[in-house]
């Protein structure tokens, strides 16, 4: 808890924190409300809440599971994310809405189609993907679900295999690359 000085229990094993320079005394249930999620954007899509003593995070789009235990994501659908951040104290704090516009998935006019999997997948994911027109020396790659490069390979035709055997388990962007240009990505579960 933020400008948390000190924590407690009572002889009932209420949980009270000692907050400020003032000293005042609040329960833990008092204490939540002095809390609050906000997400925070980068680069348009780049999402991260920050909350002192935070022990989970569970990120939604459109109210559906969109990823966890990270305190920043990238947005690769439009929608709307909201993230729900569980203290070490036991405060669950659920973010306002943020709406991600604008996004496109796919370069239309050059992928037909895009597919994953299985997905979730363990260690071997294939990646099937139909051109429209003639892409040259076409690549695969995987982003942690904030953003860092991870690696890449080449596509080899219509399907190709990726092993993810060595990823730890967790959420992850798989990008179609031709030429520097994104053409399109969905998102990778590894279990």
């Amino acid at each position: 808890i933020s400008g948390a000085v000190a924590f407690g229990a009572d002889d009932q094993g209420e949980l009270y924190v000692v907050k400020g320079n003032n000293g005042t005394i609040h329960k833990i249930s008092e204490a939540c409300s002095l809390l609050e999620a906000v997400i925070m954007v980068e680069n348009e899509t780049e999402l991260s809440v920050e909350v002192a003593g935070a022990d989970s995070y569970t990120w939604y789009q459109n109210g559906e599971l969109y990823g966890s235990n990270q305190s920043s994501i990238i947005a690769d659908e439009n929608g709307i994310y909201t993230v729900v951040v569980t203290t070490q104290n036991g405060c669950t704090l659920t973010s306002a809405g943020f709406e991600v516009m604008g996004l496109s998935n796919y370069n239309e006019t050059v992928v037909g189609s895009f597919k994953i999997f299985p997905n979730p997948a363990h260690g071997l994911a294939r990646i099937e993907v139909s051109l429209l027109e003639s892409v040259e020396n076409p690549l695969i790659a995987v982003y942690s679900i904030d953003g860092r490069f991870l690696f890449s390979t080449k596509m080899l035709g219509a399907q190709t295999e990726l092993d993810i055997e060595h990823l730890a388990s967790g959420i992850y962007i798989v990008q179609i690359i031709s030429e520097g240009s994104s053409l399109a990505q969905q998102r990778l579960v590894k279990y």
